[in-house]
């Protein structure tokens, strides 16, 4: 059995399924441990329809794509790095902000991840941060050493983090508050606010697109009919 970093071997269900097929075939011949091995599942994606499901398979980072797509990695930073290039070029061929996230039980991978996507793929962070601030104090000071880095660009991509992981000072808290601020009118505008649940979140039809309906010959429901009189609640 060769049992991967993060694997966990259940003992019990190996013990109990070992001694029934004993039991039914007088051997254990026919029964693998590694079988029994339950591996830490991790993801990535970018929020905007596409991720990676990552496994380990006889030493190798395996990803596959929720499109088909398998990428291979022979450490977990080659994998990440080939998957959220990925990620990051889907993003940019939909017009859209580079943002990636990663679903993981394993500290030291969401400080690779972090790092990777940060200084090598520019990409906001929107999921899967580890919670070290000497880590974050550490990996903003690397960032700033490069002369085409900015504090702007700096705070735009870690925005998702909460501030109390980052250590941020006052003025940085407000900065990033207006980030976000603008951010969520910008979704509201769009007609779709995060604190409200989807059905809450379908845009309403005016009243002038139910009057064209009934034109049409479709009947309106009573709903639409008190819509329409402007006598909200009332019976008609």
């Amino acid at each position: 059995m060769q049992a991967q970093h993060g694997d966990k071997f259940n003992a019990e269900r190996f013990k109990s399924a070992a001694r029934e097929y004993a039991e039914k075939n007088g051997n254990l011949n026919g029964i693998s441990a590694d079988n029994f091995v339950e591996k830490d599942k991790e993801n990535i994606g970018n929020g905007q329809g596409k991720s990676y499901g990552l496994e380990q398979v006889n030493g190798k980072f395996i990803a596959r794509g929720s499109d088909g797509s398998i990428l291979e990695g022979s450490s977990f930073e080659e994998i990440n790095d080939k998957v959220c290039a990925d990620l990051v070029q889907h993003c940019k061929s939909q017009g859209r902000e580079a943002t990636i996230g990663l679903h993981s039980d394993n500290e030291e991978h969401k400080k690779t991840f972090s790092k990777n996507a940060l200084l090598k793929h520019n990409a906001t962070i929107i999921a899967g941060w580890p919670e070290d601030k000497q880590f974050w104090k550490n990996l903003k000071d690397e960032y700033l050493k490069d002369e085409n880095h900015t504090l702007a660009d700096w705070e735009k991509m870690t925005r998702k983090i909460p501030d109390d992981v980052m250590s941020r000072t006052p003025e940085e808290r407000a900065r990033v508050k207006k980030l976000n601020d603008a951010e969520l009118l910008k979704a509201m505008r769009r007609g779709n606010n995060p604190y409200l649940n989807p059905q809450e979140n379908k845009p309403q039809q005016p009243a002038n697109a139910l009057q064209n309906n009934n034109s049409k010959g479709k009947t309106l429901t009573a709903g639409q009919m008190k819509a329409l009189s402007g006598r909200g609640g009332q019976s008609l």
